[in-house]
């Protein structure tokens, strides 16, 4: 949306549009901004270096927003692989909270991914997993790198947590969080485009990340903080990128 996109955008310098193929923002209750596509390239400006031990440094970035849901978030990613060929995809943005323990501002780092409302198990598929596709997106070939965005995000100071994130095209509420974590143990947050995008990363065969700040609570429990504005989310999320990206190099 134009709040995460515009947390990474005060992050990057020389940063011109690129013309894209998509329509724009649908009609209706909630359409608009959350709805548009846009993209763009520059450079992002790195917090640190990570394992290269110097104060900071600069990285080239394609920034695209691809609107809200799995549909949207497949195929503007399909098209800025194609367009961009990134030798990195990562997603940043906001996400609900999830597992009980979590709280609002968290970076959440994604070791792994799967869709909340995939049903297949009829057909001998594990809960979340798509026919044709992997159970859960990322594990082991995630699991190394979330550990090292996990490790720069937390030496940054930010609060952090890597673990398997969630997504469907329904959000998680209260009525339904619980039921969820049983689905899923282990989960720590639901979002609307997350696991669409490892989904593709995974066809295209390009590395993927996902780093996203919690906004609000699934579920929360009384008289506990349970919302964070998202433009206080969109700049955590930001924040992460530019520190785990030179670790992630």
């Amino acid at each position: 949306m134009a709040d995460e996109a515009a947390a990474v955008s005060s992050l990057c310098t020389n940063l011109r549009a690129v013309a894209h193929p998509f329509a724009g923002g649908g009609k209706g209750r909630g359409a608009g901004a959350s709805g548009e596509v846009s993209a763009s390239v520059g450079t992002l400006e790195c917090a640190g270096s990570g394992a290269q031990g110097s104060d900071g440094c600069q990285a080239p970035i394609a920034l695209v927003t691809t609107g809200v849901g799995t549909a949207a978030a497949s195929a503007v990613l399909a098209w800025a692989v194609g367009e961009f060929s990134p030798r990195l995809i990562v997603n940043v943005g906001s996400c609900g909270g999830l597992a009980e323990d979590i709280t609002v501002g968290t970076v959440a780092i994604g070791s792994s991914y799967a869709y909340s409302i995939a049903e297949a198990t009829a057909f001998g598929y594990e809960t979340g997993q798509v026919p044709g596709a992997p159970a859960q997106f990322g594990r082991e070939e995630c699991a190394t790198r979330a550990r090292r965005a996990l490790e720069a995000v937390e030496a940054a100071g930010l609060p952090a947590r890597a673990g398997l994130m969630l997504s469907g095209d329904a959000f998680v509420t209260a009525d339904i969080a619980d039921g969820m974590r049983a689905k899923f143990p282990g989960a720590i947050t639901a979002d609307m485009e997350s696991c669409a995008f490892a989904h593709v990363a995974h066809l295209m065969q390009v590395p993927f990340l996902a780093l996203r700040a919690v906004s609000d609570l699934c579920s929360p429990r009384a008289n506990e903080e349970f919302h964070i504005g998202l433009e206080v989310a969109a700049q955590a999320s930001a924040q992460a990128l530019a520190q785990a990206l030179p670790a992630l190099r």
